[in-house]
């Protein structure tokens, strides 16, 4: 057969595709999947020592997803009796009465609370503090007369150049008020609450107090404050109420909730509310949801009234709830323009509320998770492993019920487990103990299943920046799922608490292996290699800057500072006890505070792959050398830039010996890491075989915890007799 030159071209280009196909699949992705031991430096070969009884954990999936089904729990319809009754809203004493969270500009900084005396008599403050969303104590003898409002700022000198009229200021609050909402709490001088409030930037809240010059403030003294109806957006204008206890003539139904907050089997369940702007004239429905089915309950009519100090409280007793059902509740209103009104908003990512009743205490040391989600979706997240796309999800802690999540399956090479790891979001409206995201790895190559969390605490042990870090028991669907490892994700909330509030935070993310802080002439490189996980919409400017300095002779200002040469001590001892080569070029953060390249730090991330692994997942490794990570010992995948010029200046180079001298002899002693795996075993004791028999992997986890064990001190000791 004859071939055109052209077609001799395309297919030389189809044999050399193929050939590289078959390079990338015999050699490429085996060492992706690191099963190559050969492939390893010299410098972590295992020299020779015979290899430990660690045994390859399999890698067929043993669980069925067919036993995520959701559980049908019975539920009477029927019992459910429902009653309302009229009510007057009384005076409330001390109330919030106005919030200006989100002041325009140019006075971004005149942000305050105002506090009023709604009651007949004076109120002696001394002792009170706010205690939730801000930080102030009262000062001694402060008094507020009946009718008398004062503001507490955020800083004076802003608030007295926007606001300069005569005001009662009582002080400066620490923190301040977040723009997307708030809950405050003031407590009295028996530390009893007299005010709280949750307020948000979102209807059915006003809008407009949110960074467009209007504040929140109170129709009067004598109206509900939880009712978001009993607030005006008006300009702010501290120190004096403007009321007006007149409501609109359709219905609004707050303060939604049930008893108790966390039931339990044989409680009695009530779910409560209070409704304003009555009207016989509009009907308004409670709407159950429980296994899939709605019930819909009509709400017995009341005389008509638009003042917002008459209120009705409607309460609905649900009867025997049986453990394990999971209960969501909203209220409707056909209006009177013939649409139909919802609470919570339907609008809103969690349009409803919901109870679940526990069975009572569970015998388990460790927290339990359980999720809630369509076996469809679960079916279609591990078919679509490699996805970030995410599903529908509901979780339940502590009898709390987290509705309407997100959740997909997280992290790199884990993603080719037969057990995954997962990524739960949450709504910033219902948070997570503070937070939005929550890791939960499956630990499934780890054969003692508690490195990552051992490795955080060894971190935090040592001084440096870490992660909260523990095991926890996940339930799907009511059944056992799992042990997995909860890692916190560092994010502006995460920087709060640590009190670098306004820091930028970069996640060294290379696929190239290549986020080492090395020098890029182009800044625009840089985001090939590190991903913003905080104040995205600034350059990579102060990034650059660090790594330009980092290369340059004068280095060392980087650490002259004695806090950040102490925690990047800390930092650089804790990863050589670790033995961590995964985090030099890619698995760490690195982070500026106020975007000043001098204020940096470094957090870890990602440490499956410590304490004994040698890259070849055996986990008998314990010889690495404490200055790995340098351009003259490498680790596997590379050196980072911040040890090797670090380890290159004399006076840190002592002042490491010293330190992880100091920290082994003191600190990370064989009974230190006695009492720790130990701790660690007998949390997981019930339920690790349950988990490696359904999974796979290696099922003898008592004798890899002594392994384990062992392993850390024998890398104690060879790490004191070189030093």
């Amino acid at each position: 057969m004859n071939l055109s030159q052209r077609d001799r071209r395309a297919l030389r280009v189809l044999l050399i595709l193929l050939v590289l196909g078959w390079v990338f699949r015999s050699h490429w992705w085996p060492l992706r999947e690191l099963e190559i031991e050969d492939a390893r430096p010299r410098s972590v070969q295992n020299r020779g020592r015979s290899p430990a009884p660690f045994r390859r954990p399999q890698r067929r999936q043993i669980v069925d997803l067919s036993i995520a089904k959701l559980p049908h729990s019975s539920f009477s319809f029927e019992a459910v009796r429902l009653s309302s009754r009229a009510i007057e809203a009384k005076p409330l004493g001390i109330v919030l009465s106005e919030i200006h969270y989100h002041p325009a500009e140019p006075h971004e900084e005149s942000e305050f609370i105002e506090l009023s005396n709604a009651s007949d008599s004076a109120v002696d403050l001394s002792g009170w503090r706010i205690s939730r969303g801000l930080e102030f104590t009262f000062p001694a003898g402060l008094v507020l007369n009946p009718g008398e409002s004062a503001v507490i700022c955020r800083d004076q000198t802003s608030f007295r150049a926007a606001f300069p009229n005569p005001i009662r200021v009582l002080g400066e609050y620490e923190g301040g008020l977040r723009n997307s909402g708030e809950r405050i709490q003031i407590r009295d001088g028996e530390d009893e609450v007299a005010v709280d409030l949750s307020f948000a930037d979102e209807s059915p809240w006003a809008t407009s107090p949110d960074g467009k010059g209007a504040s929140l403030q109170i129709r009067g003294l004598r109206v509900p404050l939880r009712d978001p109806r009993s607030w005006y957006a008006m300009p702010p204008n501290p120190g004096a109420v403007v009321t007006s206890e007149k409501s609109d003539t359709e219905p609004n139904l707050f303060d939604l909730h049930h008893q108790p907050k966390r039931p339990s089997e044989g409680d009695e369940v009530l779910i409560l509310a209070m409704q304003s702007g009555l009207s016989h004239a509009v009907s308004v429905n409670l709407v159950l949801e429980v296994n899939g089915e709605k019930r819909s309950y009509p709400l017995p009519e009341i005389l008509e009234s638009e003042l917002l100090t008459k209120l009705r409280l409607i309460e609905a007793k649900l009867g025997p709830v049986a453990p394990g059902t999971l209960v969501r509740y909203w209220f409707e209103a056909n209006t009177s323009e013939g649409t139909v009104r919802r609470w919570p908003n339907a609008e809103r990512r969690i349009p409803n509320k919901a109870l679940f009743v526990g069975a009572g205490k569970t015998e388990t040391a460790l927290p339990v998770y359980k999720l809630r989600i369509a076996p469809t979706d679960m079916q279609r997240l591990h078919e679509n492993a490699r996805s970030n796309k995410t599903v529908p999800a509901t979780m339940i802690y502590r009898g709390e019920v987290f509705d309407h999540l997100q959740m997909r399956i997280r992290g790199a090479y884990a993603r080719s487990w037969p057990k995954k790891s997962y990524r739960v979001i949450f709504h910033r409206e219902q948070l997570f103990r503070g937070r939005n995201r929550l890791n939960l790895n499956s630990a499934w190559r780890d054969p003692a299943m508690i490195r990552e969390v051992l490795a955080y605490r060894i971190y935090q042990a040592a001084g440096s920046y870490s992660l909260r870090s523990r095991l926890v028991k996940l339930e799907l669907n009511n059944a056992f799922w799992g042990l997995y490892v909860e890692v916190e994700q560092p994010d502006k909330r995460y920087l709060e608490a640590q009190g670098l509030e306004n820091a930028a935070l970069y996640k060294a993310d290379s696929s190239r292996n290549r986020s080492d802080e090395r020098f890029f002439e182009n800044e625009q490189v840089y985001p090939q290699h590190y991903r913003k996980e905080t104040n995205e919409e600034q350059p990579y400017s102060d990034l650059a800057s660090f790594c330009r300095q980092l290369a340059s002779p004068t280095a060392s200002e980087l650490w002259s500072d004695l806090e950040r040469r102490h925690r990047l001590l800390n930092y650089l001892c804790a990863t050589a006890i670790l033995q961590n080569w995964d985090g030099f070029n890619k698995n760490h953060h690195i982070g500026f505070e106020d975007n000043d390249p001098q204020r940096w730090f470094l957090l870890p991330w990602d440490l499956d792959r410590t304490l004994g692994d040698s890259w070849n997942w055996r986990f008998d490794e314990t010889e690495l050398s404490i200055w790995l990570g340098t351009a003259e010992q490498p680790g596997v995948t590379g050196w980072n830039r911040v040890f090797d010029a670090a380890l290159k200046d004399p006076s840190m180079r002592r002042a490491y010996r010293n330190r992880l001298k100091e920290l082994l002899l003191n600190v990370f002693t064989d009974d230190w890491i006695a009492t720790e795996i130990a701790a660690l075993g007998a949390q997981m004791v019930q339920d690790a075989t349950r988990d490696r028999e359904g999974w796979g992997g290696e099922q003898d986890w008592e004798r890899e915890l002594n392994r384990l064990e062992k392993g850390l001190i024998d890398r104690r000791q060879f790490i004191l007799k070189q030093l």
